[in-house]
């Protein structure tokens, strides 16, 4: 299993407090451990688990958590108490995002506008994210936050050395597939949807960022799907089609040349 970063532990612990805040509770700058473990859980479909930035226990977790959150051991049960602006300051708590399984996606105007990295820019018209035709003007405040090839790599660099501190056994492998820019395909098989699981979850934060500072929420409709449904056949075919095309959006030329598909597919399009 690989490691979960700092940032993202913050903003679960920051969307926990959130809530607290949302449900009208006076005292929510205050929480029990056992509570806010809760509320983790509940924030993450139950699948929040402490182990995953290394902590034995959930008090270990949040020890390393320190310049968000207070913990008084002393008291029974373990008290846990949100820290700096935050704590005087509600409006200023980050509001949680969703979250984003294997079935939920971000809508593809807004996904290319963050991980094209050739150079197009992409705008907000106010309803969509659309290129922007060059020589056309447009307000540099509309302008979406498009990655860099290097910010990319980073994001990509970043998910190997979690993966390898997990397990030092996948170093060569993942390197080769930082290193080369190979595709999805290229990845082992078990981390395939956490890549892609996590990609998102960089997007989505990256968006809303953009939007906060314009002091809009995310558009109606940013994310796609439910995770909460069980599909059926034609549901899974349909989410790995979109996985399949996520994945074909963010290859690089080099990788999109390389892509092997079947004549028989090819041949599709000629009829």
């Amino acid at each position: 299993m690989g490691m979960e970063s700092h940032d993202r532990g913050v903003e679960l612990i920051r969307a926990a407090f959130e809530r607290a805040r949302q449900s009208g509770n006076s005292e929510w700058r205050s929480m029990t451990a056992a509570v806010l473990k809760n509320r983790l859980l509940d924030l993450t479909e139950r699948t929040f688990d402490e182990s995953s930035w290394g902590a034995e226990t959930f008090t270990g977790f949040l020890a390393q958590f320190g310049d968000v959150v207070a913990l008084d051991l002393g008291s029974h049960p373990p008290e846990v108490s949100l820290l700096g602006e935050d704590a005087t300051s509600p409006s200023s708590v980050r509001r949680p995002l969703p979250e984003l399984g294997p079935r939920r996606r971000i809508r593809a105007d807004l996904w290319d506008s963050v991980l094209d990295y050739s150079g197009v820019r992409y705008a907000w018209d106010g309803q969509r994210a659309a290129p922007v035709n060059e020589g056309f003007a447009v307000s540099s405040t509309d302008l979406l936050p498009s990655l860099t090839r290097e910010e990319f790599k980073q994001w990509r660099t970043e998910f190997v050395q979690r993966q390898c501190e997990g397990n030092p056994a996948l170093g060569p492998r993942l390197n080769d597939w930082l290193e080369r820019e190979q595709p999805l395909a290229a990845l082992p098989a078990p981390l395939r949807i956490s890549w892609v699981v996590e990609l998102k979850r960089r997007v989505l934060k990256r968006l809303d960022s953009w939007f906060e500072g314009r002091g809009e929420p995310l558009p109606p409709g940013a994310i796609v799907g439910d995770e909460s449904s069980s599909p059926g056949p034609e549901a899974d075919e349909s989410a790995l089609r979109e996985r399949v095309l996520d994945a074909v959006r963010t290859m690089s030329r080099d990788e999109l040349e390389a892509l092997q598909l079947p004549a028989t597919i090819l041949l599709r399009g000629n009829r």
